[in-house]
């Protein structure tokens, strides 16, 4: 007899939407199909990604995320969030950045977050700059010496900072 390897669990916990498994289905594209006792799951078994889920928060709904800096941070309609091995993959809002998070960017490995609030620099999970408010969109020239950011007035044209 063959020994199999615990790989680990996929419950309500951490992705699916009830622990209910009634039958499961492979396709021919290798994904994982589930009846569940109230609707369907469709699993990626062999994606690179993730799905996390943190029930002692409700974070909102995710708009943008970047990985950088060793971490990856997750803009959402409440804010701005940072998660990293690092910290043992606990989520954490980011202080002084609240409400819609449009859009984050890497510029030469600057991150930028474009917020309802405002337009931030970001340096760390910790230390942040921001600039002009309502900015949704964010770009560069392509002498990368200026930033250019639409804002619900109109464009904002800028130097890095």
């Amino acid at each position: 007899m063959n020994n199999l390897e615990f790989n680990g669990a996929l419950e309500r916990s951490n992705g699916l939407e009830n622990n209910t498994v009634l039958s499961l289905f492979e396709d021919r594209d290798s994904n994982l199909w589930s009846g569940l006792d109230r609707g369907i799951a469709l699993l990626n078994i062999g994606s690179p990604h993730l799905e996390h889920r943190n029930s002692s928060k409700d974070i909102g709904s995710v708009y943008t995320a970047v990985e950088w800096n060793n971490g990856i941070y997750i803009g959402t309609n409440q804010g701005l969030y940072f998660f990293s091995s690092n910290q043992n993959w606990m989520l954490t809002k980011i202080k002084g950045i609240e409400g819609q998070i449009w859009k984050l960017d890497l510029i030469d490995n600057d991150l930028f977050c474009s917020a309802n609030s405002g337009l931030y620099k970001i340096f760390d999970s910790t230390t942040i700059r921001t600039s002009i408010s309502k900015m949704w969109v964010l770009g560069c020239s392509k002498t990368k010496q200026y930033l250019i950011g639409g804002t619900y007035k109109g464009l904002y044209i800028f130097s890095k900072w």
